[in-house]
């Protein structure tokens, strides 16, 4: 009686799929912690540019560099006098400030009873005040007198001249090669002394109404004034900066951080499948 030979069942590998499953893992980790590294190159950026931009602002810096007027024009009607005042600024601050003028410009002579003659009026020419760096902004004034009202305005040994203006200052802050936009409107109200028979221009000064202007007198030596922004519009800026840069750091923040711990879970569950594959391996080929 011949009992037919039947060969023995292959053996299954049973190592093939913890490795497999091992190998996943591990590139899965790998991947979580490269994206880890880029949340946290990202979160660093944003600390960086959010201390850069802070304060949001720091006042420029302004000195008078020349002011003149010109020689009185005269007809049978009318006296035409021009004038420029010229003020080197700087700006301290991490992004260009660029200021412009909104509207028209008017001159006025301040009288002795503290009331505003109409005289004529100013042009503010756009400047760019860079980076860290200076630039020379102008205010360029005509001023045009009846004939019938000159002769008071002469023979006054000194006028108290006064200008008002709107202006515009632009400022544009950079993220991630994006820039962000933000300005403010101003009005301003600046003024100074001239002594007619000379021709001598005082140094100027500016404030937010009349009523808080003090005019230099004509002979006071010039001074380095701070050109600042209005207390609650730079505040709101400053709200809203530090409110979108830390947004930005909390979801960066934590985002490389899970990113971290589920990328060192997924490379130490892999190498435990991976060591798992080969010691199961080592144990069939003995058997």
């Amino acid at each position: 009686l011949q009992v037919p030979f039947r060969a023995p069942p292959a053996r299954q590998p049973r190592f093939a799929e913890p490795q497999v499953n091992g190998v996943q893992a591990s590139v899965l980790g790998a991947v979580s912690l490269g994206l880890s590294a880029v949340c946290l190159a990202l979160f660093a950026y944003t600390g960086v540019t959010l201390a850069k931009y802070t304060p949001l602002y720091e006042p420029l810096a302004c000195e008078e560099l020349h002011s003149a007027l010109g020689d009185p024009q005269m007809d049978a009607d009318w006296v035409n006098v021009s004038g420029i005042m010229t003020k080197r600024c700087g700006n301290p601050n991490h992004y260009g400030v660029e200021v412009s003028q909104l509207g028209r410009g008017e001159v006025f002579v301040l009288q002795g009873n503290d009331t505003l003659l109409p005289v004529g009026s100013c042009v503010v020419p756009d400047v760019t005040f860079p980076t860290g760096g200076a630039a020379v902004g102008e205010s360029r004034m005509s001023i045009v007198v009846p004939m019938a009202e000159a002769g008071t305005l002469l023979a006054a040994p000194t006028l108290r001249v006064v200008s008002k203006i709107r202006v515009r200052s632009a400022a544009e802050l950079r993220f991630f090669g994006v820039g962000i936009r933000s300005g403010e409107d101003k009005d301003e109200v600046c003024g100074f002394e001239v002594t007619l028979a000379t021709k001598k221009v005082g140094p100027s000064a500016c404030a937010a109404s009349l009523e808080e202007l003090a005019i230099p007198d004509v002979g006071a030596a010039p001074q380095v004034r701070l050109v600042h922004m209005q207390p609650e519009h730079l505040a709101a800026n400053a709200r809203r900066k530090n409110a979108a840069f830390g947004l930005v750091l909390a979801v960066t923040g934590l985002a490389s951080c899970a990113l971290a711990v589920l990328g060192l879970r997924k490379c130490c569950c892999g190498g435990a499948a991976s060591r798992e594959a080969q010691f199961d391996e080592q144990k069939d080929d003995k058997v």
